[in-house]
């Protein structure tokens, strides 16, 4: 088949898989419905996938049925090197869009991976209703930490060798480098990069637009912190990073999907949705990977971490010099209890 036969194909076999499952399974034995999905499933990447590209799909049962013939639309074919990159429009009480990408198996094509989003292929991250915060952000002036905040020990958290204790455990800092942040926008902007740009918010000091060195700190086979640095001066006071994602200044990134990223400005403005999506999907699934340097637009224009213990509040704060100029930039994940 060609790829876009190969793409209706499936949708017509997922729907008579669906049908399936809904006459047979009872809905009160919740195990056995997976079971007999995940049976479903296979069939269908016996027959339309390659390297298990569709068993993915075995993980959820949806009602109703995503993939419908007659409400699910070719929007676009595109060719790239040896994949095609099939996109499709599911139309609903909310739209639904599907890039089917195949490669080919042979004299057929075959699919490799579906992946689902929100939004059209050239949509960008940040839409037009957020656009205006990253546009124009506020300059947020420097400030003293909250009191219960005091004491941050930034320093400490890079110490390499240092031996640090979490309950009955103990374990020594390891600091690994990680890259150089190409910063041209003067701007940083921080956030989890598993969700769309709502959760994202804009630094509210500037820095000198630059290459700048990026470091992690791990201890207990976990990310301890995540640091930029801008000199080579030594950190005097340790500040609030506030950031404009709130209603209010605030230096605490919200963690839903087990990542920080640090990103340049620039970068955020211009990447598509679409381009995000991949460069998070490549490095979230990748297991070993704990961090990485990302590129959205521009080579190294982000740096991404996982997130200490996972979701939840991180502090970011700014080392500063005896002339409270920026020296570095540190995002804590509260691993260490003192």
């Amino acid at each position: 088949m060609e790829p876009t036969e190969r793409v209706k194909s499936f949708i017509a076999a997922y729907l008579r898989a669906h049908q399936q499952l809904k006459a047979e399974a009872d809905p009160t034995q919740i195990t056995e419905s997976f079971e007999r999905w995940n049976e479903l499933v296979a069939e269908l990447d016996a027959e339309h996938a390659i390297d298990r590209g569709c068993m993915e799909l075995a993980g959820v049962m949806c009602d109703p049925c995503p993939h419908m013939p007659d409400d699910e639309e070719i929007v676009s074919v595109t060719h790239a090197q040896e994949k095609v990159f099939v996109e499709t429009c599911a139309q609903g009480s909310l739209s639904h869009y599907y890039e089917y990408e195949l490669r080919p198996s042979g004299s057929d094509w075959r699919i490799a991976r579906i992946r689902e989003y929100l939004w059209p292929a050239d949509s960008p991250l940040v839409k037009d209703r957020e656009r205006a915060r990253f546009t124009d952000p506020v300059v947020i002036p420097l400030r003293e930490l909250p009191e219960d905040d005091e004491g941050v020990g930034g320093d400490a958290l890079f110490e390499a060798g240092r031996q640090v204790r979490l309950d009955d455990n103990e374990s020594s800092i390891e600091v690994w480098p990680v890259g150089k942040l190409n910063v041209t926008s003067g701007r940083l902007v921080v956030g989890d990069l598993g969700y769309d740009a709502g959760i994202l918010g804009v630094l509210g000091q500037r820095v000198p637009p630059g290459n700048y060195p990026v470091e992690v700190s791990m201890a207990f086979g976990r990310i301890a912190a995540l640091r930029v640095r801008f000199s080579d001066e030594a950190v005097k006071r340790w500040l609030p990073a506030d950031h404009n994602c709130y209603d209010s200044p605030h230096y605490l990134v919200g963690v839903d999907a087990g990542n920080v990223a640090i990103m340049d400005l620039d970068a955020i403005l211009v990447v598509k949705a679409r381009d995000k999506e991949r460069a998070f999907e490549a490095y979230a699934e990748n297991a070993e990977q704990r961090y990485s340097m990302l590129s959205l637009t521009r080579a190294n224009d982000a740096v991404i971490s996982d997130s200490g213990f996972g979701d939840g509040g991180y502090p970011v704060y700014w080392g500063v010099d005896g002339s409270d100029r920026l020296v570095v930039l540190v995002v804590e994940f509260m691993l260490f209890p003192e």
